[in-house]
């Protein structure tokens, strides 16, 4: 599944400028213009909810007095600070996640109400997706975004929300970074537990040799795609080798969509593995 929508308009007002906690879990505050930060992340949820099918909503859960951007029962907010024009993500629990150099400009000024983007959606609703932007009056898709998805903790059989930063630097072919995740409770609640603010690396794509190619006739294994003890929903290893139908660039607005055996992926990895490209493996689309 694919999907974009564009947004321009000017808010009637922007009020005045108040302090709010911007970290799930954590007493920091930031200044924002709280009109503008509740304008943004109301947007991103009514387009995850209503055009894409995503269990996303913002609102007030849990006896917590500020609203989230609750994506799959995980609170995230798009901060917006009051002295910026742009937006970076925040994740719960964690006060080391990178700020200014994933911000996306969305509005024309820092004290603002004119706005004009674009948001971009490019996976599957039910497992897991990226999400990308065009900044203020751009045409281009921005080089940067968040990609999020659900998952297994195979260590304890969890149900658990796997989310990459930005566009991760590849160490080495088929090695991306920027990775994290938490754990959800048998009642849907976050584990705050779970958390670290370790970020980790994730294989996305296999080596394969012509030997491989050639004994598996014609066949493209399916492998589970793993992001650190997290084996991903619905989401695959890319395996190079096997001539798949090249993946697009990260800036680039309508992904690949392959068919392998009668079930439709998103190939999201360039067989010569580079950081300009979604790398989040296969992304199963089938019915979705």
């Amino acid at each position: 599944m694919q999907i974009s929508k564009s947004y321009s308009g000017t808010l009637p007002s922007v009020g005045s400028t108040s302090n709010r906690t911007y970290i799930f879990g954590v007493a920091s505050t930031a200044t924002v213009y709280q009109v503008k930060l509740d304008f943004i992340n109301q947007t991103i949820a009514d387009f995850l909810h209503d055009e894409c099918g995503v269990d996303a909503a913002y609102e007030v859960r849990y006896g917590d007095t500020n609203k989230w951007l609750w994506m799959n029962g995980v609170p995230f907010l798009f901060v917006l600070r009051s002295n910026s024009s742009g937006v970076w993500l925040s994740v719960p629990y964690d006060t080391s996640a990178p700020t200014s150099n994933y911000s996306i400009s969305v509005f024309s000024g820092q004290s603002s109400g004119i706005y004009s983007f674009s948001l971009l959606f490019a996976g599957n609703p039910r497992t897991g997706f990226s999400l990308r932007f065009k900044a203020y009056n751009s045409a281009a898709v921005a080089p940067t975004g968040f990609r999020f998805m659900k998952a297994k903790n195979v260590a304890n059989g969890k149900d658990a929300m796997v989310f990459v930063y930005g566009n991760p630097s590849i160490n080495t072919p088929g090695v991306g970074g920027n990775a994290n995740g938490i754990d959800l409770n048998e009642d849907g609640t976050i584990d705050p537990a779970s958390f670290s603010g370790v970020y980790i690396s994730y294989l996305f794509s296999l080596y394969g040799k012509d030997v491989n190619k050639n004994s598996a006739k014609g066949k493209f294994p399916l492998v589970p795609m793993m992001a650190g003890i997290w084996q991903l929903t619905g989401i695959y290893c890319h395996i190079r080798g096997f001539g798949i139908p090249a993946a697009q660039s990260y800036t680039t607005e309508m992904q690949t969509e392959i068919e392998i055996s009668g079930r439709r992926f998103l190939n999201t990895v360039a067989e010569a593995a580079g950081g300009s490209y979604i790398n989040i493996g296969l992304i199963e689309v089938t019915g979705a």
